[in-house]
C-alpha cells in the first residue's frame, strides 16, 4: 500500500482491514521548512518575574496558514530597558526588570516579541553597615528587601517594606542603631515585619572600647620565701572586655624580693 501524506501538518491513520484483522497505523504528518513562508515567536508579550524562566518556541507558517514548531536556527535576547538571557532552545531567564526583545530565526525569517520582565518574589534581606565598631559607640545598620534575581523591592504585598532587629549581644534599637558591649564576632539580623520568615544577618566584629581600669589576679597570698608566684595584670574596658596585653611596671612597696617584668614575684 502506498500511502501520500496530506499537505496539511498532523496526525494521520492508515487502516489496514483483512477480514476481520484490523491493524491502524499512525503517521505525524510533519511541514516541511521548505514550505514555510513565515515564523512566529510564541508565547506572545509573555510577563515573566525575575529570576523565573519561561520556554519560547518557534512556529512556522505555510502559505495555507498551517503552523507547526521548528527549532530555530538562533535565538537572541536583547535588553530594551531590561535584561535577561536565552540559550540555544528558546528557554529565557529574566533579571533586571523592564522589557527585553526576544527574536528568533528561520532561514533568514526573523520573529519577535516583548518578554515584559517583573520584579521577582521576596528572597531574602541584605544588611549594609560596618563590620568593625567598638563597644560602647553606635553604629547605624540599614536593611533591603531582595528578589530572587538579586534585584531590590521597594513593596511587598502593596506594602513599604519595613524591617525588626536583634543583635546577638548588646543593644540593638528599631531603627537599626546598635550598641555592643561585648566584644568579638557578633550577629545582627534583620527581619521583614510583613514576613518574619524572610530574613537577612551579617556577622561584624566588636573591638574593646577605651581603657576603663587594670584588674590585677593573682596566683596565692601566702608566699613562702624563695617560692615564685605569678601575677597577671590586664587592662579592660568599662564592659569588662580585656583590651591588650600590655607591659606593665611591677613594685614591691613592702616587704622584700623582686619584681620581674613578667609579673613574677
Amino acid at each position: 500500500v502506498n500511502f501520500e501524506a496530506a499537505s496539511e501538518p498532523g496526525r494521520a491513520v492508515v487502516r489496514i482491514a483483512y477480514s476481520s484483522q484490523v491493524v491502524d497505523v499512525n503517521f505525524t504528518v510533519v511541514m516541511p521548512e521548505s514550505a514555510v513562508v513565515r515564523v512566529q515567536v510564541a508565547p506572545l508579550s509573555p510577563t515573566v518575574a525575575s529570576g523565573t524562566s519561561t520556554q519560547f518556541t518557534l512556529i512556522g507558517i505555510d502559505k495555507d496558514g498551517d503552523e507547526s514548531i521548528f527549532t530555530a536556527d538562533s535565538w537572541v535576547a536583547a535588553p530594551i530597558n531590561g535584561t535577561g538571557s536565552i540559550n540555544s532552545s528558546g528557554f529565557f531567564t529574566a533579571s533586571l526588570p523592564g522589557a527585553v526583545n526576544v527574536t528568533s530565526v528561520l532561514n533568514s525569517m526573523s520573529s519577535s516579541t516583548t518578554a515584559n520582565v517583573v520584579v521577582g518574589q521576596a528572597n531574602r534581606i541584605n544588611i549594609s553597615g560596618p563590620s568593625n565598631v567598638t563597644a560602647g559607640s553606635s553604629a547605624t545598620f540599614t536593611a533591603l528587601l531582595i528578589d530572587n534575581a538579586g534585584n531590590a523591592l521597594t513593596t511587598f504585598n502593596g506594602q513599604t517594606p519595613s524591617f525588626t532587629w536583634s543583635a546577638s549581644s548588646g543593644t540593638m534599637y528599631p531603627n537599626g542603631t546598635f550598641i555592643p558591649t561585648q566584644a568579638g564576632n557578633i550577629t545582627v539580623t534583620a527581619y521583614l515585619v510583613q514576613n518574619p520568615t524572610i530574613q537577612g544577618s551579617i556577622s561584624i566584629f566588636v573591638n574593646p572600647g577605651s581603657v576603663y581600669s587594670l584588674v590585677v589576679g593573682e596566683s596565692g597570698s601566702s608566699l613562702n620565701a624563695g617560692s615564685t608566684y605569678l601575677l597577671t595584670a590586664v587592662l579592660v574596658d568599662k564592659f569588662g572586655n580585656a583590651i591588650a596585653e600590655t607591659d606593665a611596671s611591677w613594685t614591691i612597696l613592702n616587704g622584700t624580693g623582686q619584681a620581674t617584668l613578667n609579673g613574677r614575684l
